[in-house]
């Protein structure tokens, strides 16, 4: 690849590089908040949860559950009160999914944050 290529290559790259980053800060930023809340086995199921979620952005501390939401049993020693909106993201096989996760932290809060698979 030639200077001029890479730097074309850098240019195209440089907002989602620095979008990449900045959910990751956000992600960073609510999980340490997480930590405060919950016990460490439970930090620890969440932090696998949201492991096999694959793709995750858009973290975030609300105090909002929305209705539509479906509670998930979780095959977890700690993790209890997960809520699913989840929708068919296309794929060849219309088997990839997508949607928001809902983890209560505290009588009032829960961990927002959207995935894809």
């Amino acid at each position: 690849m030639t200077k001029e290529e890479q730097k074309q290559w850098d240019d195209a790259y440089a907002p989602l590089i620095a979008h990449d980053k900045e959910q990751n800060d956000i992600k960073v930023k609510c999980l340490d908040y997480v930590k405060t809340q919950v016990s460490t086995e439970l930090y620890n199921d969440i932090i696998e949860y949201v492991k096999d979620c694959d793709f995750t952005d858009r973290f975030e501390i609300t105090e909002v559950k929305r209705n539509n939401k479906c509670k998930q049993s979780e095959a977890c020693d700690y993790l209890k009160e997960v809520w699913i909106d989840q929708y068919c993201n296309g794929g060849y096989f219309g088997d990839d999914f997508a949607g928001w996760v809902m983890i209560k932290i505290n009588k009032k809060e829960y961990l927002k944050f959207h995935y894809s698979m």
